[in-house]
């Protein structure tokens, strides 16, 4: 099965019957009908995609391992892969703060955006779609979120914001790592990543988000920033 990188996805299942074969010799030519159909239509691309492997459900395991009547699956340009190396990226530098810190951040599909003002300047807000998935818990091979979807990753602690800044209103602050680790992340990713756009934004939207106490925003939702990944 194959799901297209592009706008337009596309999903290919082809069965295969050899009822003369038995294990292992079933499995070693399902191997090789999967590679071949899988080479066939990658040379007849303009592009190169990026190819995930999952044999019954195990992401990179080896065509050969599929089960007697498994499944083998191919997804191209797959988003999860994208979404777990920043995380890997943003706990690593965040691990610099703390411990909770780098385990404060989440995973999203990608809702909608909503344009406001804020201290006179034009802010976005990216909000969040359903249940945010803890980067400890978020795999590759997750199921939870669609391959052609959208993502944001955010911080759910409320000093996020001060971390990527490093400031507090006009007055520098001290911090274990450089500042605009999201800024950072994105230009690594977009590096690893040509497929996919990848940019810092000013503030998310979620459940569960803190809200300040005092000022003249009292009230409303803390500004915490995050990234939004996307295919181009």
């Amino acid at each position: 099965m194959a799901r297209g990188s592009s706008a337009k996805a596309f999903e290919l299942v082809l069965d295969v019957a050899a009822t003369d074969l038995k294990p292992p010799e079933f499995q070693k030519y399902v191997a090789k009908f999967a590679r071949r159909t899988l080479a066939e239509y990658v040379a007849a691309r303009s592009d190169v995609p990026q190819v995930v492997t999952y044999v019954d459900g195990r992401l990179g395991a080896s065509e050969e391992t599929v089960k007697y009547g498994g499944v083998i699956r191919y997804e191209f340009g797959a988003g999860s892969l994208i979404v777990v190396a920043a995380l890997q990226w943003l706990q690593a530098e965040a691990r610099k703060v703390g411990t909770e810190y780098a385990e404060g951040f989440f995973v999203g599909v990608l809702k909608t955006t909503t344009k406001g003002r804020s201290g006179g300047r034009q802010t976005t807000a990216h909000e969040a779609e359903g249940r945010l998935i803890p980067a400890s818990s978020f795999a590759a091979q997750s199921r939870a979120l669609p391959s052609d979807s959208n993502y944001i990753i955010g911080n759910r602690l409320p000093y996020n914001r001060k971390v990527d800044v490093q400031m507090m209103g006009g007055r520098s602050m001290s911090f274990a790592i450089d500042d605009k680790i999201f800024d950072r992340c994105a230009a690594a990713m977009r590096g690893r990543f040509p497929g996919f756009d990848v940019r810092r934004v000013y503030t998310l939207t979620f459940s569960g988000q803190y809200e300040l106490v005092n000022g003249p925003r009292a009230g409303r939702p803390v500004h915490s920033p995050g990234l939004v990944i996307s295919r181009i």
